[in-house]
């Protein structure tokens, strides 16, 4: 069930309806319920498997919060980083040890164990993995119970793709769950924004990109610039709008979750991006890696270091593709690069600095969106002889770039925004904004998922 979709329209229809007619225990129970469903409804064995996850991994939250043995915390990091390892990593090693050997063995252990990552986990692993570590460092030092815990690592409003909730973000707010209407306006306000980024924007722009990058070799050079150079715009669309839709929607059942993205493409530094973009994740890598392995609590050398292996582990999170440890170097050498640097210190990089972020993050996303370092050739060749096909739809790129303006500029200045218009709404609007989402929805006939439903 997509976000965007009319099963899901009828899905949360439902949800949200019988939600807010019930006491606040049968509530939690209900958003159990419905979130079992609803990763249930992409395939039931793996969601026999995820919930094994989660009660394995509260008896071990529960060990090591009553416990202070190290060996509780070790199993727990091992069974959630094996389980990871096994379903994300260990067929593509397999398939690369047969491709460097020609050994039939692994081609047959690759054959014969044919893997489907399951939805979600990388998301649910670093969360639980959170909650884990907390207790262990003393952050968390109340059981909120096996009912609690399963509606914090299992809720549907953020499973798939984030953001990856800590502890502090959800339990305080689910002991006493109120409608509150400027709430439920905001989460409208989300639901609808985060519609627009996907439908109309985001897959406008996967019409040109996804052509260019199946066949790079069979396009222009007009056309493959274009596909590189508006895929980041694609992709923070994509992800920001999946975002907006989960916190509305969340908003719409009583519950706040954390702000993933905040204008990033305005980033004076890559830091900066950092702190803007997929900000969950970013504060997740430094808060339980970076900080880990010593942080900036050590000599300048192992500080680079920290902060490189930071970044590169965090392109792996990504994908078991080689692509996504070039990618993950990538920005471990910008933000060491811009460390050593400091290149904010001349005033023509300060004025500059938003574009050369942009070009230099839009080089690195070649590798994060081309399937392997051939596709990748393919489009660098593309770009020098001019020899292929102009791809279709190439002349609305300047028409949804201009959709990305508006938006990116709505999320720039949303703080002074969203006051004016939760105020300016009403029950009539609310009415409305369900025409729009059902209209919204017919657009989309292709049923493009968004992108990081992969990881």
């Amino acid at each position: 069930m997509l976000f965007n979709s009319l099963p899901f329209l009828y899905f949360f229809s439902v949800i949200y309806l019988v939600y807010w007619n019930l006491n606040n225990k049968f509530k939690l129970l209900w958003l159990i319920l419905a979130s079992a469903f609803f990763y249930a409804y992409w395939d039931v064995f793996y969601f026999l498997h995820f919930f094994s996850i989660i009660v394995a991994g509260y008896i071990i939250f529960r060990m090591v919060l009553k416990n202070t043995r190290t060996y509780f915390f070790i199993i727990g990091v091992i069974l959630l980083l094996g389980n990871l390892i096994f379903f994300k990593y260990i067929p593509v090693t397999v398939r690369l040890l047969y491709d460097l050997t020609g050994y039939e063995i692994f081609k047959s252990i690759h054959e014969s164990v044919p893997l489907i990552l399951p939805l979600a986990i990388s998301f649910y692993t670093f969360q639980i993995l959170a909650i884990i570590i907390d207790a262990r460092r003393g952050n968390c030092k109340d059981d909120p119970g096996f009912m609690r815990f399963t509606l914090f690592i299992l809720f549907f409003g953020q499973l798939i793709a984030g953001p990856i909730m800590r502890h502090s973000d959800f339990f305080h707010q689910i002991e006493n769950i109120t409608f509150n209407i400027d709430k439920a306006r905001e989460g409208i306000l989300l639901l609808v924004f985060g519609l627009f980024k996907k439908i109309i924007i985001a897959d406008g722009f996967a019409g040109i990109v996804d052509q260019v990058y199946a066949s790079p070799a069979s396009f222009n050079t007009a056309s493959i610039a274009g596909a590189i150079f508006v895929f980041p715009l694609q992709l923070y669309l994509d992800f920001s709008g999946y975002t907006d839709m989960a916190r509305g929607m969340s908003k719409l059942l009583g519950i706040t979750i954390p702000e993933n993205f905040n204008a990033p493409y305005l980033s004076r530094s890559f830091k900066e991006f950092w702190q803007r973009w997929h900000i969950t994740l970013s504060t997740w890598l430094r808060d339980y890696l970076y900080i880990s392995l010593g942080g900036n609590r050590v000599s300048r050398l192992r500080n680079y270091l920290n902060l490189f292996l930071t970044m590169v582990l965090g392109g792996l999170w990504h994908g078991n593709n080689y692509t996504f440890l070039i990618w993950g170097i990538l920005q471990g050498f910008y933000l060491v690069a811009e460390k050593i640097t400091q290149p904010n210190q001349f005033k023509i990089y300060n004025f500059l600095s938003p574009v050369i972020i942009y070009l230099l993050w839009t080089f690195s996303l070649i590798f994060f969106r081309a399937s392997d370092l051939t596709a990748i050739a393919n489009l660098f060749e593309g770009l020098a002889d001019n020899t292929g096909e102009k791809a279709e739809g190439l002349e609305s790129l300047g028409r949804y770039i201009v959709f990305f303006l508006i938006a990116h500029s709505i999320q720039w200045k949303k703080n002074t925004l969203k006051p004016y218009l939760v105020k300016k709404m009403n029950y009539a609007i609310i009415f409305s904004v369900v025409i729009l989402y059902t209209q919204m929805i017919k657009i989309e006939l292709t049923g493009i998922k968004f992108i990081y439903f992969q990881f």
